[in-house]
């Protein structure tokens, strides 16, 4: 679920509202990942059969992917999995089943030849031993379909050359298509039971070793390749969608002119600041993707996204809206950002200096439009030996230890206990290999930066 105490006019920031419900998916809540407030009820046959197909039907219908992972009878680089059970008061109450094992991304966290003939690749003929393996971003639904971005990546999480796409589900996570196997089913594009697979559909290399190319012919197809972003920069990760604060079903908001209005587009935003948008109905096709594009961006004068000459096809000609004279020139950017229709305005946060641990800071910002500009709301600098966003800083240091989220921050069990009569605290076992791994339930968030208010709740995908 995600929820945000919010202030009440996005430009001046006085003061908070009561929570504010923003959903987790677009259209079709029936069929849709996304949150619903505790006893609401979906509509249309549509809603009953996506809601049946998870493993335990009378719990919560809450659907999320894991990385490095190993629980209930496997283990794997990619996990899908309900969190059927949940709450803040109780959180070792919280239960979670496995909906689907992923085989195909590998059977054992950082395998890293998986489908076999990867080779550890991280793009086609590179050449980095075998350190490449599989990564799972934050899931999102779109017409009662689920899609979860996936990559190639260096296991210990390092910086790379990579490869990245998507991978869709129609049957609520038991059944997946990556790109050529949907755009080839017989017939016409689709993913059904003529072609459809139960272990995830991950796309195949077909490398004969570590440092000979790819060769499979899904990999190499010029139109519809399994992957639809071969070797990305080492800038980005791969493509976190833009929540448009509406249930998947319901009606989208309206007066959006930037150029991703969602009743026609799927937004997206990369880490460096570049955005992608994609009809709804086309987010297998790689070539319906556009890019935002603005050569003479400044940082006050931003290209308008309604005019269709501010979008190109070609992914190298697109402009960050990181503007470089802007607040938040530092790595990483956008890995959570929402519209929100009350305010007119998009939230992001963001995280600056990640590789500079005396002067890492999280941060909120906010825009009226998607390209900008983006105005910082408030900044919290983090000590010197602490970890933003519950996310680890030195990657060696947490695989030694478990680690325990407390309020959205990642910390060590003995502080836990101190902080358990004040926040909400949830146990995970964060080591390689080990529980559920790094969970994309949510990504946790922390406090909030503006003073009187909480983000002690994180955005989680839910079918409902």
């Amino acid at each position: 679920m995600r929820w945000f105490r919010m202030p009440r006019h996005p430009a001046r920031f006085p003061g908070t509202r009561p929570l504010l419900r923003v959903a987790a998916s677009p259209e079709h809540p029936e069929r849709a990942l996304g949150p619903a407030r505790k006893g609401t009820r979906t509509t249309g046959p549509r809603g009953c059969r996506m809601k049946s197909g998870l493993p335990v039907t009378t719990g919560r219908p809450i659907v999320g992917t894991l990385n490095d992972w190993s629980f209930a009878g496997c283990s794997g680089n990619v996990g899908v999995a309900q969190l059927d059970t949940f709450s803040w008061s109780t959180p070792t109450a919280s239960h979670i089943t496995k909906v689907n094992c992923m085989t195909s991304f590998g059977t054992a966290p950082g395998a890293s030849d998986a489908p076999a003939g990867w080779n550890g690749h991280l793009t086609s003929s590179d050449s980095v031993g075998y350190a490449g393996t599989w990564k799972s971003r934050a899931p999102f639904s779109k017409g009662g379909i689920i899609y979860v971005p996936v990559e190639r990546q260096i296991s210990a999480g390092g910086a790379s050359v990579h490869d990245a796409t998507f991978i869709m589900s129609p049957d609520s996570g038991k059944h997946w298509c990556n790109p050529y196997t949907y755009a080839n089913r017989v017939g016409g594009p689709g993913c059904d039971s003529s072609n459809w697979q139960a272990d995830g559909d991950a796309p195949k290399c077909g490398a004969t070793s570590s440092s000979t190319p790819c060769t499979n012919a899904a990999y190499l197809d010029a139109t519809h390749s399994s992957i639809m972003w071969q070797a990305l920069p080492t800038t980005v990760d791969n493509w976190a969608w833009v929540n448009y604060a509406y249930q998947d079903g319901q009606t989208p908001p309206a007066g959006i002119g930037d150029g991703c209005d969602p009743a026609t587009y799927t937004c997206f935003m990369h880490q460096d600041g570049s955005i992608g948008r994609v009809p709804n109905a086309n987010i297998m096709d790689v070539s319906q993707w556009q890019y935002y594009t603005c050569p003479t961006i400044t940082q006050n004068d931003r290209c308008a996204g309604s005019d269709s000459g501010s979008w190109t096809s070609t992914f190298a000609n697109r402009t960050s809206i990181r503007y470089s004279s802007s607040a938040f020139t530092s790595y990483p950017f956008g890995w959570s950002m929402a519209y929100l229709p009350e305010f007119r305005a998009y939230v992001t946060t963001t995280a600056t200096n990640y590789n500079v641990p005396s002067d890492q800071a999280i941060g909120f910002m906010w825009a009226a439009r998607i390209q900008g500009p983006w105005t910082m709301v408030s900044q919290s600098t983090i000590a010197s030996g602490g970890k933003w966003c519950g996310y680890q800083r030195n990657q060696n240091a947490l695989r030694s230890a478990s680690r325990t989220v407390c309020g959205g921050k990642e910390v060590e069990g003995s502080q836990c206990a101190a902080m358990s009569t004040t926040s909400r605290c949830l146990p995970v076992d964060l080591r390689s290999g080990g529980g559920p791994g790094h969970a994309r339930f949510a990504a946790g968030t922390g406090r909030s930066p503006i003073p009187g208010t909480r983000l002690d709740r994180a955005p989680v995908p839910e079918l409902d």
